[in-house]
């Protein structure tokens, strides 16, 4: 495919308008099959630059919406809202709706993963329109899917299971609607249906990215099972040039497995690997990688780096609204602390469960709160 474009690009005129739909898609593949994000860049820019001077809109936004596609793949989410809203500025100078719901659907992705639930929340109301327009089956499974995973981050049940019910009916089985509702299910303590859900994930074969909820389950102390998810993952590594967002994906589902299993030599690899991502976002698990990187810190003894990372992902949490997740995390910082056992801790880990006990009973997070009553059934021993 590489030879095919590169040898497509030597026939047009080099800086022609002609050049610019197989810049972007050059583009796209050299950011998302090979890795090379510093080369993609250089195309993407050079694609952006000959539709502005020929002032062609539409193909501007095609060349926007690939430059947002291809730093979302190199897991850098404030640079794809970037391209994305530089694509919202044109979309009333283009009739290209394939981009615009591509660019759109990527803004989104990205205000969630850099922690503005409410901004996500208005575009993805917006994307549903947009969808409707469009009137393609996966387009309308993504923008409904999309404003279920803003729900779910909230705490909004409810609105969450609203909308995933409407994605299944546009896309059933659909790997990343299941994976949002696996991961609500089994949050909320309905484990026949999180089961159920995952299942049918598997029976689908719709093992993918998603699938790094197990893994997530079990460092939480709920075992549904992960020998399918580590495989998958071991498999994506192995390939020649993964995406870093795969990459953070994968390494947190192995990561987490080899905790549940005591590997400590896995473990360390794995903390090592993920710290080139600290500070960022787990698409799929949708989980901040400090939270993550917090869990590996602490099962290798590295208590102070483990309270930094919590310290971290409970802040990200808090300005984010993003409850059902401070309350898991609350949880977890608990317990490095109860682990290291030093001065205060033992106070510390006391008001963090408080918190933790307090946010999951509001929000009906009967499995995290059994979880919390258990450890503060500890600390009075």
């Amino acid at each position: 495919m590489e030879d095919v474009l590169t040898r497509a690009l030597d026939i047009v005129t080099k800086g022609s308008i002609d050049s610019v739909r197989i810049l972007s898609t050059y583009g796209r593949l050299l950011s998302n099959v090979n890795g090379d994000y510093e080369k993609a860049r250089e195309v993407f820019g050079k694609a952006i630059d000959i539709s502005r001077r020929e002032q062609d809109h539409d193909l501007e936004i095609i060349s926007l919406a690939a430059a947002a596609a291809g730093d979302s793949y190199d897991n850098n989410w404030q640079r794809c809202v970037e391209w994305c809203l530089e694509v919202l500025e044109l979309r009333d100078k283009s009739n290209d709706l394939f981009a615009l719901t591509s660019a759109t659907a990527f803004l989104i992705r990205g205000l969630i993963a850099t922690g503005h639930p409410e901004q996500a929340s208005q575009h993805a109301l917006e994307f549903l329109s947009l969808a409707e327009r469009f009137r393609d089956h996966g387009v309308l499974s993504t923008a409904y899917w999309l404003n279920g995973v803003i729900a779910r981050m909230k705490g909004d049940w409810d609105e969450a299971r609203r909308f995933t019910d409407i994605a299944f009916d546009w896309s059933p089985g659909d790997g990343r609607v299941l994976g949002t509702r696996i991961v609500m299910e089994f949050d909320l303590g309905e484990n026949a249906d999180g089961e159920s859900f995952l299942n049918e994930s598997v029976s689908d074969d719709n093992i993918g990215p998603y699938y790094v909820h197990p893994p997530v389950f079990a460092s939480q102390g709920i075992d549904v099972g992960i020998e399918a998810s580590t495989a998958f993952y071991e498999e994506l590594l192995a390939q020649p040039h993964p995406p870093p967002m795969s990459v953070c994906v994968a390494t947190t589902a192995l990561g987490l497995t080899a905790v549940a299993e005591g590997d400590i030599g896995a473990i360390r690899r794995h903390r090592q690997t993920m710290s080139s991502f600290d500070g960022g976002f787990v698409w799929f698990a949708f989980v901040c990688v400090d939270r993550i990187s917090g869990i590996l810190a602490s099962a290798l003894g590295e208590f102070e780096l483990a309270n930094g990372h919590f310290s971290d992902a409970e802040a990200f949490y808090r300005k984010a609204g993003y409850s059902p997740e401070l309350a898991w995390s609350l949880s977890c910082h608990a317990d490095m602390l109860l682990t290291r056992d030093g001065d205060a801790d033992r106070d510390r880990a006391t008001t963090l469960l408080d918190e933790s006990l307090q946010i999951s009973s509001d929000l009906g997070m009967r499995p995290l709160m059994e979880r919390v009553l258990s450890r503060r059934e500890i600390l009075k021993a």
